[in-house]
């Protein structure tokens, strides 16, 4: 998993998307960034090209204590009570829906 911010660094450190020859995806994580509180995990996607594609699992995961800043814990947990349902946010290409991460 990659820092937000380091895309350059990343762009030869994803792993293909089964049934979609050329195109990769990589994990990256924006804790600690100005996004983490919008964001936490997502996957980029990428070809030849450059970055042609975005996924996230938006939800209100509870994770272990200790795993994000305790504020950013308690947000989530308190999210977690409002009504609504998981769901993903694609933007550009990337693979199969059942191949796109719950991160």
């Amino acid at each position: 998993m990659q820092k937000a911010g380091e895309l350059d660094k990343i762009r030869n450190k994803g792993i293909p998307v089964p049934n979609v020859p050329g195109l990769y995806q990589v994990t990256v994580s924006t804790y600690g960034t100005s996004y983490q509180n919008a964001v936490g995990l997502a996957t980029l996607y990428y070809d030849a090209t450059g970055f042609i594609g975005y996924s996230d699992w938006w939800n209100f995961d509870a994770k272990p204590w200790g795993t994000r800043s305790a504020s950013g814990e308690i947000m989530t947990r308190l999210g977690s009570m409002l009504p609504g349902s998981p769901f993903y946010v694609i933007y550009g290409q990337t693979g199969p829906i059942s191949n796109i991460p719950r991160n």
